[in-house]
């Protein structure tokens, strides 16, 4: 039997179901910007490649995909368990903490725990892959992404699922990264503040938006 060697922890339950239905491109100028960016890794500096390097990237930044984000740090994991993100304008999404736990256990914050071995199933570390980019978030987040959904497979990623946890009334009280340390301000993410300027150009047909997250 294969030993299964890694621990990966995924908390928003909303996206298990992978958003695919949506097409999206990118301006000319973003998307050689992007390549720049992402041809750095040897695993990704291939041609034919360029629109997933696109999707390993901006699934961070508000692009909808078919990937699923991960997280190996606990804390992090927490963090997106017990806060509620909510669109308040345009591009800006606001992070509330999580005050009061109610109803049933099947309501509580809920940490997805799943049994993943990087040489066999479909998951990439893009906070490695993206470590000497410019963009912050994804290295902040300790964030990679599982692969494997897709028009006919919306909630693949279930399979791996190991263990769910619930998070009761306990957990309330715990101390946690503060919003700014996962979500940096454009002024602190130079990746963020460039997908933002290429965003209000005039050839952006924005199919989706790059978001920045407010506390």
């Amino acid at each position: 039997m294969h030993r299964f060697t890694r621990l990966v922890l995924f908390t928003p339950q909303d996206r298990l179901q992978s958003n695919t239905d949506r097409q999206w491109k990118l301006p000319v100028e973003a998307e050689a910007r992007v390549s720049f960016y992402m041809a750095g890794s040897p695993h990704l500096d291939i041609p034919s490649l360029q629109g997933f390097r696109e999707m390993l990237l901006l699934q961070h930044y508000g692009c909808p995909t078919p990937y699923l984000d991960i997280t190996h740090q606990t804390h992090i994991a927490l963090w997106f368990a017990l806060h509620k993100l909510t669109s308040v304008s345009e591009g800006k999404i606001k992070a509330e903490r999580i005050r009061s736990i109610e109803g049933s256990p099947e309501e509580w914050p809920t940490i997805y725990i799943f049994l993943l071995d990087p040489s066999l199933h479909p998951v990439i570390d893009t906070s490695t892959i993206l470590a000497d980019s410019p963009f912050s978030r994804p290295k902040l987040q300790k964030c990679g992404l599982l692969g494997g959904a897709g028009s006919l497979a919306r909630n693949y990623a279930a399979r791996y699922i190991a263990i769910k946890l619930r998070l009761g009334h306990g957990f309330l009280a715990m101390e946690l990264p503060e919003t700014h340390k996962l979500f940096p301000k454009p002024s602190e993410d130079k990746g963020l503040e460039e997908l933002l300027r290429l965003e209000g150009r005039y050839d952006n047909d924005k199919l989706f938006r790059v978001y920045d997250v407010i506390e």
